[in-house]
Parts: structure tokens; C-alpha cells; sequence
């Protein structure tokens, strides 16, 4: 394991596990999107699937003028998110609930990119590599509009639709 002793070794290290993590969402978000029914959110997931797309290429530009290798980290802690979101999957047995659910998850997943890109932001800051951190600051951006946006959703529409399906089910098994 690489040992990290300056700033600049953290920088590197955080790029990387943002690197891997943009990667392992892109590599499983076709799952969890043909998983969920909702077809506002699974048109939402696919933009974010897109914006994978371009914070995976902005990732690679940065490495490049770092003269570093994007390569080299596993970030344990989306694995572990993305497991959490399976998982929920292969739990749900209801449509509503199950989107209800798996927004959520993406939102563990968007928070924990939020931070890792905010704290790249301050390292390059530190660094004085103000160029890299303004490229940083643009998918840090990107993660919090998405953010507002999917909670938007949740609130306006995927909770209220699991909760009615919950009253539902609740109903049907009085009646039995």
C-alpha cells in the first residue's frame, strides 16, 4: 500500500478513490435503473448516468496534467453503497417502495461523492492548484444540483407514493 506523507499524496489518493467510484456507479447504475419503476426517476438516473460520463473525463483530464495514473485505489466505501443499493433491490417487493428506497441510496451515493469532492477542492486549494480545483468544482456542482433535484422527487413524489402503497397493504391485510 502506497504510503501518503504530504498534501499532495492525499490529493492524489482522494482523486483516485473519486476516480474508482465514479467508475463503480457507472459500471452498476444499468442495474439499479432497470430496477425501479418510476419513470421520472429512472429518467433522472439515466442524466446521471451521463454526468457520470463527463466527471469520469474531467477526472482523466486532471490525472493527466497531475502526470498521474487514475488507476491504483479501490474505494471500499462506494463498494460498500453500491452493495446497500443492491441489497434493497433483492429486499423490495413493491415497485413504490423499492424507488422510494433506492433513491435514497443514490443519495448515500451523491453525499459521499459531495464530500470526497469537496475535499479534493480544498487540497488543490492548499496546493494552490486553483485550475484543478475549479475543473473539481464543476462536478461538485453538478453532485449538489443532482442532489437537490432527486430530493425534490422524493419528497414531492417517490415518498408519498411508497407510503400510499404501504396504507394499501396495510388495509388488504386487515381484510384477510
Amino acid at each position: 500500500m502506497e504510503k501518503l506523507t504530504n498534501i499532495h499524496d492525499l490529493l492524489i489518493n482522494q482523486l483516485r478513490d473519486l476516480y474508482d467510484a465514479e467508475d463503480q456507479q457507472f459500471i452498476h447504475l444499468s442495474k439499479i435503473k432497470s430496477a425501479v419503476s418510476s419513470m421520472v426517476l429512472n429518467d433522472m438516473l439515466e442524466y446521471y448516468r451521463r454526468e457520470l460520463q463527463k466527471h469520469l473525463r474531467r477526472l482523466e483530464r486532471i490525472f493527466t496534467i497531475m502526470n498521474k495514473d487514475p488507476e491504483g485505489k479501490k474505494s471500499m466505501a462506494m463498494e460498500g453503497l453500491i452493495k446497500e443499493a443492491h441489497s434493497l433491490i433483492d429486499r423490495c417487493t413493491e415497485g413504490e417502495v423499492l424507488d422510494a428506497g433506492l433513491a435514497t441510496s443514490i443519495q448515500h451515493i451523491n453525499h459521499y461523492e459531495i464530500a470526497g469532492y469537496g475535499t479534493a477542492i480544498s487540497y488543490a486549494k492548499a496546493l494552490e492548484k486553483h485550475d484543478l480545483a475549479t475543473s473539481l468544482l464543476e462536478t461538485l456542482r453538478d453532485r449538489k444540483q443532482f442532489d437537490l433535484e432527486l430530493s425534490n422527487l422524493t419528497d414531492e413524489s417517490l415518498n408519498e407514493q411508497a407510503a400510499n402503497n404501504t396504507t394499501i397493504n396495510e388495509k388488504s391485510k386487515q381484510q384477510l
